[in-house]
């Protein structure tokens, strides 16, 4: 066999020279790509954040104490949009949901209810309850004492509630594609029993309505994410939540329950 030596061969290396303008004009090419491409990375960042807040899931702070003994003033609630917004209404309200809404009043306004009365649903109060199609509810997830129960199963926290200001009200019916919503604190809750506006009077005031539309839902609360314990809210200044908050520690929202 005839060997044949592998000789290597040298590379040949050319060498480019470059002007001076020409160097300064790829360098602004590059700094003109860079800025480009970090502004698709912002624009794509900022478009998921969008789709995540007002399609999918938000957090919301309550603030003041109409949902009391259910949610306190300044608790950070995470609200479940998925479905709600309008763009995909596929989900269809519950009664007994925490709800975030728009009220058909203060419509920049975000309020936080439960759902009590479903499109064709007939409500009317007495002086100590209210009837839901003609059953009585019974709710223990307000801060209403049971007016049934043993004087000595009375829960210290919770209230002597009347609705007798409301009872003239008589039999209220939901409208298709509407809700009826109250606040757990039912004695200070602006809600749809006073049009959101305070009224007690039979017919509500002008450019106000007792019933929020199916659009003006805009999700609904499935736990409280801050603060991690009721105690942790005693004596502290919770402004700063209002911007930041920690994701984690859930507490599930109080379920409804209907009937004896």
């Amino acid at each position: 066999s005839e060997n044949i030596e592998k000789k290597s061969i040298p590379k040949v290396q050319e060498t480019i020279t470059l002007s001076p303008e020409e160097v300064k004009s790829i360098r602004k090419k590059v700094r003109w790509y860079e800025v480009i491409d970090l502004g698709l990375d912002v624009v794509s960042l900022a478009a998921v954040y969008l789709i995540i807040q007002y399609l999918i899931i938000a957090p919301f702070i309550v603030s003041g104490a109409s949902m009391e003994q259910t949610l306190h003033n300044q608790e950070v609630v995470l609200v479940n949009r998925v479905g709600y917004s309008k763009l995909f209404q596929t989900s269809t309200p519950t009664r007994g949901d925490v709800v975030v809404i728009k009220p058909p009043i203060n419509g920049s306004e975000y309020y936080i209810k439960r759902i009590v009365g479903l499109p064709g649903d007939t409500l009317s109060f007495t002086k100590f309850g209210v009837y839901l199609n003609g059953d009585l509810l019974k709710e223990e997830y307000t801060n209403c004492r049971d007016t049934e129960s043993n004087i000595e199963t009375f829960s210290i926290d919770k209230e002597d509630c009347t609705y007798a200001s409301f009872a003239h009200l008589g039999d209220v019916t939901v409208p298709e594609d509407k809700y009826f919503v109250m606040g757990d604190n039912r004695q200070h809750s602006a809600d749809s029993r006073a049009c959101f506006t305070g009224s007690t009077e039979l017919q509500c005031p002008d450019g106000s309505s007792r019933f929020v539309p199916r659009e003006n839902i805009i999700g609904v609360a499935t736990s409280v994410i801050w603060p991690f314990s009721r105690e942790s809210m005693l004596g502290r200044d919770s402004n700063i939540f209002n911007s930041l908050w920690p994701l984690d520690n859930p507490r599930n929202l109080t379920q409804y329950k209907i009937g004896e």
